[in-house]
C-alpha cells in the first residue's frame, strides 16, 4: 500500500511516498535518495517505484521523496546548492526515524544521491543501519567530458551553472564531488558501504571505477553485468541484489 506524504520544512514542502510493508514489517525502514538528473523520486523509468514495490512486498517500509526544487517538492532548482540537498536528506531521515521509534535507517542512493548520503553518514553514522550505493558519482576530467560538451563545461565552471538536456546543473554538485573527495569520504566512514556498479556505465567508465574503488576502504563491491548507469534494463536484477544484501547479516551494521 502506498501513501502520499508532505514533509513541511522551513524551506518549503518535500513531497514523497511511503510503500507500506506487506505483512509483518522489518523494524528498519528504507529511504531511497534519488540522483541529480533523475528529476524526481520515481527514478529512471520508474526504477525507484519498482524497487520500492519489490521491497515492500518483502516486508520493508520504503520511503522515497523528491528533493528540493525537483519533481513535486517546493523550491527553484536554480537556487538549490549541494548543501541544500544534504539538508533535505537529513530532514527526511530524521522524519522517517521518528515514524519508526527512532530506529536506524537503511539508505539506497543512486548517482549523486550517494554523495548526499555520504555527507550524512560522515556526520551521524549512528542513524544508519545499512547503506547501499547504486552507480555512485564522482567528478574527474573523463567523467565531466562525458556529461558535458566543451561549451557547456566552460559555462558550468565560469557561470557556475549550465543546462544538460534541458535540466539545470549547478556547479556545486560537481565541484564538491571530485574523485579525490569521494575516496577520502568513503575512507573516513566508520561503516561498510555496499556499492553496486553497472559494468556498462555510460558516464563513469569501468576503468575509472576500478581505479577509484581499489583505493577505497570498507567497501563491499558488486558489479552487475549488462547494466548501464540507470539500470534501465535490469530493474529485477538490482532489486534482487538489494534484497540479498539486506538479508545478509555479514553486511548489516
Amino acid at each position: 500500500m502506498m501513501k502520499y506524504i508532505e514533509l513541511h520544512t522551513e524551506k518549503g514542502v518535500l513531497r514523497g511516498m511511503v510503500h507500506r510493508a506487506a505483512g509483518k514489517a522489518n523494524p528498519y525502514p528504507i529511504v531511497i535518495v534519488h540522483g541529480y538528473f533523475s528529476a524526481n523520486r520515481v527514478g529512471p523509468q520508474r526504477l525507484f517505484v519498482e524497487i520500492s514495490n519489490f521491497l515492500s512486498s518483502r516486508g520493508y517500509n520504503v520511503y522515497r521523496f523528491d528533493l528540493s526544487g525537483m519533481g513535486e517538492s517546493d523550491g527553484d532548482i536554480s537556487n538549490i546548492k549541494f548543501g541544500d540537498h544534504v539538508d533535505d536528506v537529513e530532514t527526511i531521515i530524521n522524519y522517517v526515524r521518528k515514524q519508526h521509534h527512532n530506529k536506524r535507517v537503511i539508505v539506497i542512493a543512486h548517482c549523486l544521491g550517494c554523495n548526499l548520503t555520504l555527507a550524512r553518514v560522515l556526520s551521524n553514522q549512528d542513524a544508519f543501519r545499512e547503506v547501499i550505493f547504486l552507480a555512485p558519482f564522482y567528478s574527474n576530467d573523463v567523467i565531466m567530458n562525458k556529461l558535458f560538451d566543451d561549451d557547456k563545461l566552460k559555462e558550468l565552471v565560469n557561470a557556475k551553472y549550465t543546462y544538460r538536456k534541458g535540466l539545470y546543473a549547478d556547479y556545486s554538485f560537481f565541484a564538491e564531488n571530485t574523485q579525490q573527495d569521494f575516496i577520502a569520504s568513503v575512507n573516513a566512514t566508520p561503516i561498510t558501504i555496499n556499492v553496486i556498479l553497472p559494468e556498462e556505465d555510460q558516464y563513469i567508465p569501468l576503468e575509472c571505477n576500478k581505479e577509484t574503488f581499489c583505493r577505497a576502504d570498507r567497501i563491499n563491491l558488486i558489479t552487475l553485468a549488462g547494466a548501464d548507469h540507470n539500470f534501465l534494463q535490469t530493474h529485477d536484477e538490482i532489486s534482487s541484489i538489494i534484497l540479498e544484501l539486506l538479508q545478509d547479516e555479514k553486511y548489516t551494521v
